[in-house]
């Protein structure tokens, strides 16, 4: 990667993971389940699931935790959607980033600079960018990323795995300063969804076309 600018290496890192083209139609099918450890502003800790099923068919996401269940599923021309709690901060931080997509979107525009590499904790890395408007820091070993970095805020990617074409961490783990926000680990993935797994949820609304 010494070669690389930081803009080249996140467009490889942006083909690896993204599970949708374009157009938003999946590129392949897709199963994943997530278990969720997640600290709320109280600093109380909450556990739950995570899962999500994408195929070119539709895109059916379940969420679960103590206090909150969503399944939302997008199908065709409809959506229909059933919620109960308010849906936690941390949940929405984890959407944003578990296949990378708004961070190597926001940081790819930085430039052409070199990557350089980078002690990090003790563990040698190479990154690109800097702290304060956003770094992204890859093991040079593999290619993936480790970490992506903004003033105090840390997003850890580990234990890189492949599933069908795609190229997913099987832990994410964000943290600000030294309080962890949440950390997920991906316990089943498959290429492979079910036509059940896109069934409308019992007790769904469907929401007015157009709307969201």
């Amino acid at each position: 990667m010494g070669d690389d600018t930081l803009t080249q290496a996140l467009q490889r890192v942006l083909i690896a993971t993204m599970a949708k083209n374009a157009k938003g139609e999946a590129l392949t099918p897709l199963h994943l389940r997530y278990e969720l450890k997640i600290t709320d502003y109280k600093n109380k800790e909450h556990t739950g699931t995570y899962e999500t099923w994408i195929s070119k068919d539709g895109v059916h996401t379940a969420i679960h935790t103590d206090a909150y269940d969503d399944s939302d599923l997008t199908k065709g021309d409809g959506v229909w959607a059933i919620e109960k709690g308010l849906r936690p901060l941390r949940i929405m931080e984890f959407a944003e980033v578990h296949m990378m997509y708004r961070n190597v979107l926001m940081t790819t525009m930085r430039g052409d600079q070199k990557m350089k590499p980078r002690m990090v904790d003790g563990v040698a890395l190479t990154c690109g960018g800097d702290d304060a408007r956003g770094a992204v820091c890859f093991d040079p070993a593999t290619g993936y990323v480790a970490l992506v970095l903004k003033d105090t805020e840390r997003v850890a990617y580990e234990d890189w795995k492949q599933v069908g074409p795609l190229h997913l961490a099987t832990t994410v783990r964000r943290t600000f300063g030294k309080h962890e926000l949440f950390e997920v680990k991906l316990v089943d993935s498959s290429a492979e969804v079910s036509p059940d797994a896109l069934a409308v949820p019992a007790g769904a609304i469907q929401e007015p076309a157009g709307t969201r």
